[in-house]
């Protein structure tokens, strides 16, 4: 398995300009606008680098497996981050929430790719 560093880059540019949305819907209160964009840039990245980036010597279940499982995980966050932003909403419950959906789609993808 070997990294895409342009692919990579373009991941993180997509994932700050989604975060940078969520900044926007956010309520500005008590720093929710920065706390939106935090979280979902970062979440969102998590599960976007491996989906894009991830290039394998033998192209086969395995490959497609952790990008489709990548993909799916970064939908699943980008709607939970914009549902979460457009409210009003406890910074632990969404930081929390986030930080678990996306480490269990970490998880998934990187037990997929080491099988």
């Amino acid at each position: 398995m070997k990294i895409d560093t342009v692919k990579l880059l373009i991941a993180f540019a997509i994932c700050a300009l989604l975060g940078f949305l969520c900044y926007i819907a956010a309520p500005d209160l008590d720093g929710r606008k920065w706390i939106s964009f935090a979280t979902a840039t970062i979440s969102l990245f998590i599960c976007l680098a491996p989906a894009m980036s991830m290039k394998f010597e033998s192209a086969g279940n395995r490959s497609v497996s952790g990008k489709l499982v990548g993909w799916i995980f970064f939908v699943i966050l980008l709607i939970e981050n914009f549902a979460f932003s457009f409210n009003t909403y406890s910074v632990t419950t969404y930081i929390a929430v986030t930080a678990l959906i996306a480490l269990i789609g970490l998880a998934i993808i990187y037990s997929i790719s080491k099988s």
